[in-house]
């Protein structure tokens, strides 16, 4: 979790420093630093827009036109075209799920993992969610603390 902690940084240095949004933060968008003290960079910025928040159209771009990749895309952007702080927040929000999981983001039927995950995580918690290769060998409060997380972040909020 220190990795992906460390890409939450990145985009707050992005949105708020330099006003760019990534536009495709994705697992396959993740460099991930096995030194000593674990660290995770985020790359390819090619989906990047200059942006004036809160929000800002994607020049040339149509909502039915996704920047990020499939099963990380906000489906505020994908009905409106329109690019916010919140389409990143979103696809942290799924990647956070991935890494909690253990389940792709887009599922072999095209479905998308979060919309099947996230009302279990909202009214059960993270007990039988937690990817099953770590056995025991994780923190339980921690685990409860990132799927509050999740769900903060691809709950539908226009306004972030």
């Amino acid at each position: 979790m220190r990795g992906l902690h460390s890409v939450s940084l990145a985009l707050e240095h992005l949105h708020d420093t330099i006003t760019v949004g990534h536009g495709d933060v994705s697992a396959s968008n993740v460099l991930l630093d096995g030194g000593a003290a674990p660290c995770a960079w985020l790359c390819d910025l090619g989906s990047a827009c200059e942006a004036t928040f809160p929000a800002a159209i994607v020049p040339g771009r149509r909502a039915a036109t996704a920047l990020s990749s499939p099963g990380y895309t906000d489906p505020i952007f994908l009905r409106t075209g329109i690019m916010s702080k919140k389409s990143d927040v979103y696809s942290l929000g799924v990647l956070l799920l991935e890494a909690l999981t253990g389940s792709s983001a887009a599922w072999s039927n095209g479905g998308v993992s979060t919309a099947k995950i996230l009302q279990r995580v909202r009214t059960s918690g993270v007990a039988g969610l937690v990817d099953g290769r770590l056995g025991n060998d994780y923190d339980a409060m921690e685990a409860s603390d990132v799927a509050s997380i999740i769900v903060e972040c691809v709950e539908a909020q226009p306004g972030l």
